[in-house]
């Protein structure tokens, strides 16, 4: 393509009403590149009344313009003979490793827990450290499967079948338990609601304010008592979530995702997602789900379609992708390969590839920061 060539094209945008062009429609030359397009694009605001200093991003074609126009055009074999449509957002700067922290062991989960960060790892080891990595408190448990948090409680499940439930004040404290014979492979904590997702595939409902009359004779603390129990999957549940009150999320060894009322014992809905063990999801407040498989792939899903047929395919690695997270529009996915993509699902490919060592097992967004680590015991952070 000829880079002077002029390219017909609507500029539209998601963001708030003042920063929508009214005049949308322009003609562009194709040797512009980003931060061009980008500045027009303020000028154009400030034409109209709008006042932006911002940077702005463009998806064009379903990819991020990294490139100038016209190369992007190639690349991307994106065809001109009608209205281009350039769909610009707020610019993400790329992210920058800013410092590591080494662990003694693999990092199996990154908790925000009352503004503290609190790394969970294999060897049922829990340590809270600053923004920076710098380790300030540690606590043994034992051989660790699991962990997950909200405001008020820390959950750790394991391989012995415990499900411990801690609190941080000056330190930490186990203040409860449950002892099964098969382990929990997840949980999810919702005010007092626990929810465990078990080896043998199915869900266990708990209040943290329930016990037995009596202690558990190991520990000597409270034990905990199961308000239901529930067979959802055929096989483990590798992930569980609340999405509502009365309504959790789960995926599997199966292949399956369901929507589950924990209140009615019901299955809301079922999605088979066919060839992949599901490791990791996000639901969104539009309803769709975003899954997360073995064989390197993502998968957006419509749960108010009654099919099984994925709205986007996303391929993040060529190995499998463990850990999702989201912030504002974008998405964590640490994999195998050592690297956490970051996405935009209105682009094909990742905005931006953070390298690290050995398997990613946990990322998370913490603060101002993007922090994620495993198989390496070392704790990897990079600006936002």
């Amino acid at each position: 393509m000829n880079i002077n060539l002029e390219i017909i094209s609507n500029l539209n945008t998601q963001l708030p009403d003042e920063y929508k062009l009214e005049n949308n429609q322009i003609s562009l030359q194709g040797e512009l590149t980003k931060e061009e397009l980008s500045n027009l694009v303020t000028q154009l605001l400030e034409q109209e009344g709008q006042s932006s200093e911002v940077q702005f991003d463009f998806i064009i074609g379903g990819s991020i313009l990294r490139s100038s126009l016209g190369d992007h055009i190639i690349n991307n074999d994106i065809r001109t003979e009608q209205t281009l449509d350039i769909e610009y957002m707020f610019a993400q700067k790329e992210p920058q490793l800013k410092n590591t922290s080494q662990t003694n062991d693999w990092i199996i989960k990154i908790m925000n827990h009352q503004n503290q960060i609190i790394l969970g790892q294999s060897d049922g080891q829990m340590i809270v450290c600053n923004k920076r990595g710098k380790h300030q408190q540690k606590y043994e448990t034992r051989m660790a499967k699991s962990f997950n948090s909200n405001e008020q409680y820390i959950v750790s499940t394991h391989y012995d079948g415990y499900i411990l439930v801690h609190v941080l004040n000056e330190s930490i404290e186990t203040i409860s338990c449950l002892k099964q014979d098969i382990y929990a492979e997840s949980s999810a904590i919702q005010e007092s609601n626990l929810v465990l997702g078990m080896q043998d595939g199915s869900v266990l409902l708990i209040d943290l304010n329930q016990y037995e009359e009596v202690q558990d004779p190991e520990l000597n603390i409270p034990i905990l008592q199961i308000q239901k129990n529930f067979k959802a999957h055929l096989q483990l549940i590798t992930v569980i979530k609340w999405i509502s009150n009365n309504v959790i999320i789960t995926g599997s060894y199966d292949h399956s995702i369901i929507i589950f009322n924990i209140k009615k014992g019901t299955i809301v809905r079922q999605i088979q997602a066919k060839d992949s063990i599901i490791n990791d999801l996000i639901y969104f407040e539009d309803k769709t789900i975003l899954s997360a498989h073995e064989d390197g792939y993502l998968k957006l899903w419509n749960t108010q379609k009654d099919d099984n047929t994925p709205i986007k395919v996303y391929k993040s690695s060529y190995s499998q992708i463990t850990s999702l997270d989201q912030k504002d529009g974008q998405i964590l996915a640490g994999s195998f390969d050592g690297k956490v993509n970051i996405w935009d699902l209105r682009s094909d490919q990742p905005t931006y590839t953070l390298e690290g060592e050995g398997k990613i097992l946990a990322c998370s967004y913490v603060s101002d920061r993007i922090m994620f680590g495993g198989s390496t015991n070392k704790l990897y952070i990079y600006s936002q």
